[in-house]
This record gives structure tokens, C-alpha cells and sequence, in this order.
């Protein structure tokens, strides 16, 4: 009982300490709010930036289409390769970046179940057709679209999918709550102090207005983010390693992390992706497609490695689809048929948001 009672005395002010830490500073942004207060910006026709540098997209996109006053003329939908796409680039003021980081086939139809839920169904959907819809291993290995389960099955039912989510109320709760480990993470603790170290406990708003000096990233009235300066400038020998380190998986973002090797468009996915745009025409919303391309070198090293043969085989698929289909096509996954060079992207994957200009047209 005696030393019951000193490792409670010594480790309940320890484990105190950690969740204070974490749940005050939380760089993640995970227990504020952060979505709403952006959002309240967007609804104010300004532009926000996030102090820590993170915000669960998720939830900005669920909040922002739950704010909209009325329908949006057009909306961008598809992975973190969209979300540098603007109004003015569309050609309209009632646009909306819908786009997510690592955004995959769940995640998109979780959009169409919230737009549908609130009856904000848009006259025009960019549509960034990327693997990761299609990659069926990695929605399952990701499911950060668990916790928006419910709108997946609402866009399911839309489209008279046959597809049945299996997952249990255990694995959806421990999604939902799956943020409150981090109180108790001494990972997180460590960019809490970092945050800390840079902002102070309390500190400035963590969501706020950034000004015409910042140079920081931020996110537009439109929910389209805008790079760091010096990542938007970032030189072509940087971004080339930042390439190399890709394909060799010696950083933390992998090219097999965001296609599984040797795997094949899943087909069940095909049926979903043909359901949401027949539903989609058949209830007037214009469609325009855009392919963001690879870099050169990572295209090169995909089709000489040949493991990814899911690449090739999308390419044919949404060719042949969207003329079946008669919808338009912005750009292409070669990077040689757009024209661009390395010297475009600002990381391994990401085109310069000022280069999307030159290379595509998103106007409808």
C-alpha cells in the first residue's frame, strides 16, 4: 500500500501535467475551435491562418458546408493535390475548396452525404480524380473518414451503392474519441512544448487574420490554401531531394504510402465513382475533371519501377469514362503531356499554387 500511495503522489501530478500541457497548447489544434473560428472568418469574406500549422480538414469542410448561406455555384472536391485551387482560378465568387489532405474515396463521398444532409448541392463540382479513391488498402489503413461515417453512408444511399460499411460502433466511437490519447502522448507533449516554446501557454488567437506582412501558409475566404512563402519558392535542387527522398522512402511521406504497390483500380470503387457522377448529371451539376500530374521525376520512376500499375491503368479508365461521359479533362497525370518541369512543384507531389494558373483551366 506504501508504495502504492508514492507512485500515486509521484505519477497523478506527472500525468496532470502532460494533459494540462497537451490540452492548452494542443498544436493539432484537436480540442478547441479551430474549424469554427475559421470558418466564422470565411463567412466574413477573410482569409485565416492556423498558428501551429495544423487543423483537421475534416472538420473545417463539415463545418464550412453546414455555414454556407445558400448552395455554392461550384466546389472543389478530391485529395490535398486541389486545395491550392481558388475562385479566381474558377472564375467564381461562390466557390469553396472542399479538398483534404490524403482525401480518398470515403472521404470524398463523405462530402456529397453532408452537402446532400444540408441540401447545399453545387451547380459545379471540380472533381480532382486522384488513386486514392480508388486504393481500397488505403482507406482501409487511413479511415481519419470513420468519424464521418454516417455522411458516407448518407452519399452511399444517394448513389444506390451496394457497398456496405462494416465497421462496428467500437471501431466508429474509438474513432471519434481517438483525439483524447493524445492528452496522455508524450509525442504530443513534446510539439506542445515546441508550441509553447514559440507562442507561450496562453499566447496569441490560434486562429486568426493574417496580415499583408505574414508569410506563413493560410487558407483564403474560399477554404483554398496558400503556401509558406519560402515553400512556395522553394529552389529546384531542394525539391528534386525532396523527390528522391520520396521514392526511396527515406522521409516520412513515401510514395507507397500513397499508392499501394501492385495493386489495381478496386472495382467496387469504380462502381461508386460511376454512381456519384451519373447522380450528379442527373441532377444538373456540371462536372469538370482535373488530373494533377507527378512530377517528372517520380513519373519516370513509376513507370520504369512498374509497381504501380493502378497509375496507368486510372489513366486509361477516366479517358475513356469522361468521353463516354462528355465531361471536360484539366490536365493529366504525365507531366510531360501538361508540360511541366520538377522546377513547378513546391514539394514531392504538390504543384506551386502560381503554376496551376499557367497549366490548367479550371473555368467551367
Amino acid at each position: 500500500m506504501k508504495r502504492l500511495m508514492c507512485f500515486l503522489l509521484f505519477s497523478i501530478p506527472i500525468l496532470s501535467l502532460l494533459i494540462f500541457v497537451n490540452y492548452n497548447a494542443d498544436p493539432g489544434n484537436l480540442f478547441g475551435a479551430a474549424p469554427e473560428k475559421m470558418v466564422g472568418l470565411f463567412m466574413e469574406g477573410k482569409s485565416a491562418y492556423v498558428k501551429s500549422g495544423n487543423v483537421e480538414e475534416r472538420e473545417v469542410d463539415k463545418k464550412l458546408i453546414e455555414a454556407m448561406p445558400d448552395s455554392p455555384e461550384c466546389i472543389a472536391v478530391g485529395p490535398s493535390l486541389v486545395r491550392w485551387v481558388n475562385s479566381d482560378m474558377v472564375g467564381s465568387e461562390k466557390f469553396y475548396n472542399l479538398g483534404m489532405s490524403s482525401g480518398n474515396g470515403y472521404d470524398v463521398l463523405a462530402i456529397f452525404g453532408q452537402l446532400e444532409r444540408n441540401g447545399k448541392m453545387p451547380d459545379k463540382v471540380l472533381f480532382c480524380v486522384d488513386t486514392l479513391f480508388f486504393d481500397t488498402a488505403i482507406m482501409e489503413n487511413n479511415k481519419s473518414w470513420l468519424p464521418y461515417e454516417e455522411d458516407v453512408q448518407v452519399a452511399l444511399d444517394m448513389i444506390g451503392s451496394s457497398t456496405e460499411l462494416d465497421d462496428s460502433q467500437i471501431e466508429i466511437l474509438a474513432a471519434k474519441t481517438s483525439k483524447y490519447g493524445q492528452l496522455f502522448s508524450l509525442t504530443y507533449f513534446q510539439s506542445s512544448m515546441q508550441y509553447i516554446s514559440e507562442n507561450g501557454i496562453s499566447g496569441d488567437a490560434k486562429i486568426g487574420e493574417p496580415d499583408a506582412e505574414y508569410q506563413g501558409a493560410y487558407y483564403l475566404k474560399d477554404n483554398a490554401r496558400v503556401s509558406a512563402y519560402h515553400i512556395e519558392n522553394i529552389s529546384e535542387a531542394d525539391v528534386e531531394e525532396e523527390m528522391e527522398q520520396y521514392i526511396t522512402g527515406s522521409s516520412s511521406s513515401k510514395l507507397e504510402n500513397a499508392i499501394t504497390p501492385n495493386a489495381h483500380l478496386d472495382l467496387e470503387q469504380v462502381e461508386n465513382f460511376k454512381k456519384l457522377i451519373t447522380y450528379l448529371q442527373e441532377n444538373n451539376v456540371e462536372i469538370k475533371f482535373f488530373l494533377h500530374p507527378f512530377p517528372p521525376l517520380i513519373w519516370d520512376y513509376i513507370i520504369e519501377n512498374g509497381s504501380y500499375p493502378m497509375v496507368e491503368e486510372l489513366d486509361v479508365f477516366i479517358h475513356e469514362y469522361s468521353a463516354e461521359k462528355g465531361i471536360p479533362i484539366t490536365g493529366s497525370y504525365n507531366p510531360y503531356e501538361v508540360g511541366c518541369g520538377n522546377e513547378d512543384f513546391q514539394d514531392y507531389r504538390h504543384m506551386k499554387a502560381e503554376r496551376l494558373y499557367k497549366y490548367f483551366d479550371f473555368e467551367f
